[in-house]
């Protein structure tokens, strides 16, 4: 690549016109001591990674934020992966993790507000100037930080932090994946290191860009074998990342070329389409092993539409792109229940790791699995203190319950939330089942097949309530605003599903197939009641606006640990009435309900829904105790 191409490139790619020039010409050395003694000189003193559904070549402050306005970030990159995008807070996963430098002194939050006390949120840019002459450019909470100026953010990988340039652009690579990243971003990244790079292969083979980046990332840990491993473990996770992935690809395979390996161009041109494109992901995943099979169901797995589709289910096969490491699961204990009350409230049995299913049986899809149970393990939400995600009026209704659990009996501790666990067709509800079974229609159905699906949509069939009712505003499978449709439509998205089900030979997918692609494996064969996962509710804070796609608003508090053993709301505890606190076993029995089969009687169902309260007593942890449920 010539000097004019590599400054033309760069430029195309973001950077201002000198700053190029300098990159082009050798001025600005790209390598990253180089760069990250410029970014020192600078005052750029802490990495901080900022996620993003956006292409973003310089940061737009948010006018509003839980701490005031201006650009977040996060010093963990799986809590910046989970940052709300696409509006009202609601998130299908962090498309875009841009490791950042920030420049210039952070405050904590309760610091500033103890030193400005009358001070709040929404005035706090007053205060910016008079926190800039103390030298603080950013507030932080947790892993958390708001930068107030986009000025004093720049690019880690691909920044020149040039000396001259004082502007907001941050001077590198940073394209997301709202439209797929530009090649063209990818192949400037390239050009910075091929215009730094020994042009003479060394004695034992040419040392490529990649190598670089694990150099550098090995140095800036400590530099011992332990931190080169993580280094390695950290390159191998970029090409899951979209726009370092592409970069990372095409550097891969200049490296390649430049060591006449083959195999390697190849499997780094590979690796750049998987960071380009949403199928080019599903065929890199494909090409390197990095596939799932959906947990094997028999005729009698709950989840399962009809008992005839075990066969296409077990065959099913799901490329999957890596979750996060969820808290550890540890048993819970009688002192972490004792004087505690609990609130019981239904939860689906999908998987809650944020893992992407980017393919099913080799056609694209992108469905984050968001989960139910294991919501409240995720790390995003232990940072912030988030615990459980619902519709608002059920959050309303579950910290009422919370409260009137404190006024039973030797109660004097936070209540406790007690998700119990649903049928296998839970998953219905969900943003993802039709979120995997709407992309799949789409590219399988004919234009005459798609009509008559729509039809049948809009028009209905029988008067199930939700499921088959009459949906006359739906878009059209081929609408641009049928994704629209979907989030907002609550439980009427099971007429969608279900109507694709009875399209299935020509949809290419069915129920069945959707849910044992998001389901946990651990809950396969659900019975309904079953208590799995538990938390302490924070009734000092109220709600807030979630991030779950399916629910919109969080209950706050932390989780506590996992029951073990087979224990069952309505067997192993003592649940009682919300409003008339009487006990609620004993009123369903006189009723004449079966509380012993599998599955729970329709009225009994329905009862348990408003969420059901009663008390850790004394005669209750033992018999968990010696059930194994808790430990002593």
């Amino acid at each position: 690549m010539g000097l004019l191409d590599a400054f033309a490139t760069l430029v195309r790619a973001g950077y201002p016109e000198e700053t190029a020039r300098k990159i082009a010409s050798g001025e600005l050395p790209m390598d990253t001591a180089s760069r990250m003694s410029r970014a020192a000189d600078q005052g750029f003193n802490a990495k901080h990674y900022h996620g993003t559904r956006a292409d973003i070549l310089e940061f737009q402050p948010s006018t509003e934020g839980v701490q005031g306005p201006g650009i977040y970030s996060s010093s963990n990159p799986s809590v910046a992966s989970g940052y709300p995008q696409g509006g009202q807070g609601t998130l299908r996963g962090g498309e875009n993790v841009i490791p950042i430098m920030l420049r210039g002194g952070v405050d904590h939050l309760s610091d500033v507000a103890d030193r400005y006390p009358s001070t709040r949120i929404s005035d706090l840019p007053s205060i910016y100037p008079a926190l800039r002459e103390e030298g603080i450019t950013g507030l932080e909470s947790g892993t958390d930080r708001v930068t107030f100026d986009p000025r004093d953010i720049r690019s880690y990988f691909s920044a020149a932090f040039d000396p001259d340039y004082t502007g907001p652009n941050i001077l590198g690579l940073s394209e997301g994946s709202s439209g797929g990243p530009s090649l063209l971003g990818a192949v400037a990244n390239t050009a910075v290191g091929a215009a730094n790079a020994t042009a003479d292969k060394q004695e034992g083979g040419y040392e490529g860009l990649t190598d670089k980046m694990v150099d550098a990332l090995t140095d800036a840990m400590g530099g011992t074998e332990d931190a080169r491993d993580v280094a390695e473990y950290i390159s191998m996770g970029m090409d899951f990342l979209p726009f370092v992935g592409a970069a990372k690809g095409i550097s891969e395979t200049y490296d390649a070329y430049r060591n006449d390996d083959a195999l390697g161009v190849g499997l780094g041109l590979l690796g750049a389409a998987a960071g380009l494109f949403p199928a080019g992901r599903g065929l890199f995943n494909s090409a390197m092993g990095i596939t799932e099979k959906a947990p094997p169901v028999t005729r009698d797995t709950g989840l399962l539409q009809r008992v005839g589709d075990v066969d296409e289910v077990n065959a099913m096969t799901l490329d999957v792109e890596p979750g996060v490491t969820l808290l550890p699961s540890q048993r819970i204990s009688a002192a972490d229940l004792e004087g505690r009350g609990f609130v019981s409230g239904m939860s689906d049995t999908s998987r809650g790791d944020l893992s992407r299913i980017v393919m099913i049986n080799g056609q694209p899809v992108d469905v984050v699995r968001f989960g139910g149970q294991d919501y409240m393990r995720q790390p995003y939400n232990a940072e912030r203190g988030i615990l459980w995600a619902s519709d608002k009026d059920v959050v309303s209704g579950l910290v009422s319950g919370g409260k009137s659990t404190m006024e039973l009996p030797g109660v004097s501790r936070s209540p406790i939330y007690i998700p119990y666990g649903m049928a296998g067709a839970s998953t219905d509800f969900a943003t993802m089942t039709a979120d995997i079974m709407v992309p799949v229609a789409r590219q399988n159905m004919t234009k005459a097949q798609k009509k008559s699906l729509d039809k049948r949509i809009r028009e209905g069939a029988g008067n199930k309530q939700n499921e088959k009712k009459p949906q006359p505003d739906w878009p059209g499978l081929d609408s641009p605003k049928a994704a629209e449709w979907l989030a907002n439509a609550g439980g009427d998205r099971k007429a969608v599903t279900k109507a694709i089900d009875e399209f299935r030979d020509e949809a290419g997918i069915s129920l069945s197939q959707a849910r044992a692609a998001i389901v946990d494996a651990e809950q396969m064969n659900p019975r309904v009641g079953n208590l799995r996962q538990a938390g302490v509710m924070d009734l000092t804070i109220a709600p807030q606006a979630g991030r779950h796609p399916s629910y919109n608003t969080d209950i706050m508090g932390q989780y506590l640990g996992q029951f073990g053993g087979d224990i069952n709301l309505l067997e192993d505890l003592n649940p009682l009435f919300r409003a008339s606190k009487q006990p609620f076993v004993e009123e369903m029995l006189r009723r004449g309900h079966d509380l012993g089969a599998f599955t729970r009687p329709s009225p009994v169902g329905k009862a348990m829904q408003a969420g059901l309260i009663g008390q850790f007593d004394q005669a209750t942890l033992d018999a968990l105790i010696k059930k194994g449920a808790i430990t002593p």
